[in-house]
């Protein structure tokens, strides 16, 4: 959907609300709407084409909201009612997100991967019960560490 049809519909749901898109291109347009003589951020929203449902990136981090997930937060902060949107976007509480795969960056891969050698018992600093916690192999750890350091740079 176009970025001006997405607004034209929101503002005949509400039309306190507001977006702005500024001069930047690389960064996305604001949903936002005045509440008690404050500005209420809302939410971004692309400036050109908005999907329906988010992007994500390999890694599973959101890169762009769809327009889905931006009804659900308007519905859920009670700025629209669900069935006057029925009428604008159609029955869209009742689409799925398509699946997708998410790609484990290296230093969860390993960490995801290591094996506990032993278990021993320990004193839990929070309540003082003794609890079973695992003991790896400490290369194991060494080279994670390493890794976290590597990344840091």
């Amino acid at each position: 959907m176009l970025a001006s049809d997405f607004y034209s519909k929101i503002r005949r749901l509400n039309s306190r609300l507001r977006i702005s898109a500024g001069d930047d291109n690389s960064r996305p347009a604001a949903l936002w709407m005045y509440k008690d003589g404050e500005v209420m951020d809302i939410c971004g929203v692309d400036k050109n084409y908005i999907n329906e449902f988010p992007t994500y990136d390999q890694y599973g981090k959101m890169i762009k909201g769809g327009w889905n997930r931006i009804l659900v937060m308007l519905v859920g902060m009670k700025l629209i009612d669900k069935r006057q949107s029925y009428k604008l976007f159609g029955n869209w509480s009742l689409h799925r997100e398509p699946p997708y795969q998410v790609d484990l960056k290296p230093v969860d891969r390993a960490i995801s991967q290591l094996q506990a050698v032993k278990y021993k018992m320990i004193e839990s600093p929070l309540d003082g019960q003794m609890i079973e916690v695992p003991v790896y192999n400490n290369d194991d750890i060494y080279d994670i560490g390493k890794m976290v350091k590597q990344g840091e740079k």
